[in-house]
């Protein structure tokens, strides 16, 4: 699954934080050079890891893995991501 990233970064491992602000994400954004838009984060939190980057214009996923409820965004492994990302 690693040949469709460029960067996968870890919020406690390569920012030392575990808070996922809009902050958090316009770090990102700023590392990467990209607009919003370019980028695509996926987490399991619907508020840090959903909300919070979409607010900012980034494509976020929020992963669900228990199959429970769904809303617009919300995938329930990985494999589907690759067919948003694929063919979005």
């Amino acid at each position: 699954m690693g040949h469709y990233f460029t960067h996968v970064y870890s919020a406690p491992s390569d920012f030392g934080t575990v808070k996922k602000d809009a902050g958090f994400y316009r770090l990102i954004i700023g590392a990467l050079g990209v607009r919003p838009g370019e980028m695509v984060h996926v987490g399991d939190h619907p508020e840090f890891d959903y909300r919070a980057a979409r607010c900012l214009g980034v494509r976020a996923y929020h992963l669900n893995r228990s199959n429970g409820a769904a809303g617009r965004d919300t995938i329930h492994n990985l494999v589907e991501l690759i067919s948003l990302l694929v063919d979005p």
